[in-house]
């Protein structure tokens, strides 16, 4: 029984802090995407989705370099790259 209620209380809490992440991403006003390793989106606030003109809940999953315009891909591959590379943030 106690077990049950220490995770019970576990994923709430575990339900909360993602709600309190969410909302802090969704309040930047720049686009945000987070990707894994091979580019597939996990996450993408809705000022990403503006840019992309697709809805929040069509972009996670999908691989990232379809959904931006292919003349600053190149670019933005470089530089994105070399983020994955070093695990840093920009």
């Amino acid at each position: 029984r106690k077990a049950n209620d220490r995770a019970e209380q576990s994923l709430e809490e575990s339900r909360r802090l993602q709600r309190q992440v969410s909302a802090i991403l969704e309040s930047i006003s720049d686009a945000f995407v987070a990707v894994d390793s091979e580019w597939h989106i996990v996450y993408a606030n809705q000022r990403f989705s503006e840019l992309v003109e697709q809805h929040t809940f069509s972009v996670r999953g999908a691989y990232l370099w379809d959904l931006l315009p292919a003349d600053h891909n190149r670019e933005l591959m470089r530089m994105v790259s070399a983020v994955m590379a070093e695990q840093k943030a920009v």
